[in-house]
Formats: structure tokens, sequence, C-alpha cells
């Protein structure tokens, strides 16, 4: 209770050190809130342009089609292609290949995988 009586706030407010830190403190963490907000805020804004959701579907679940799963097949057949891609890579980059297995009437399945992505819009 003494160490709480002996406390004087106007000393420690005197302190010079204290002065520069408390602001420069509460400026970095400023610029670096606005800075995470301008890189994504950017981010989203250039895949927006490059996929447009153009479906209203698009839109209510603020999603990309682009990112959903791609399969192809004509008759059940016993075995399939399997087209697993990185971490943070969608279906769509394997639209080339995509192309040729359907002229040849390969049956593939590409699915969505988990990685980092659009969670929070």
């Amino acid at each position: 209770m003494s160490v709480i009586n002996n406390f004087n706030i106007n000393s420690l407010i005197k302190n010079k050190k204290i002065q520069i830190l408390i602001p420069v403190t509460i400026s970095i963490l400023l610029s670096k809130s606005y800075y995470y907000n301008f890189c994504i805020r950017k981010t989203f804004d250039r895949l927006d342009k490059l996929f447009p959701r153009l479906l209203e579907w698009e839109k209510e679940l603020d999603i990309y089609s682009v990112a959903l799963p791609k399969f192809y097949t004509k008759i059940k057949k016993p075995k399939c292609i399997l087209l697993i891609s990185g971490y943070r890579d969608i279906p769509y980059v394997w639209n080339d290949l995509f192309k040729y297995f359907v002229s040849n009437n390969l049956d593939f399945y590409a699915p969505r995988t988990c990685g980092k992505g659009r969670s929070f819009f």
C-alpha cells in the first residue's frame, strides 16, 4: 500500500524518457495499423480487378469463383488424377492443364486446399 501512496504521477510525466517514449510508441502503433490496412486494401482491390465477381452468389458469399474446386468426368472410371496445389494456390493455377485433360478425356479433381486467403471478408 505504501508503494501506491508514494507513487507520484506528476514525477512520472516530468520524466524525459517517458515524454519521448509515449508519443513514439503511439505513432509506431498507429502507422503499423494504417500500413497493414493499406496493404490489405491494395491487395484485395488488385484481386477484385483480376478476378471480378460477376455472379450474384459470388458477391453474397464474398468469394471468388476461381478459388472453387475444379473437376471433370464423363463416365465413372476406376482412376482419376488428383491435383493438389501448394499452400497458397487455388485451383485456377491448373487452368492450362485442365484444358489438356478435358481434350484427352482424362478425369481430374483439383480441390481447394486451406491456406492463407481472404478469411475475414
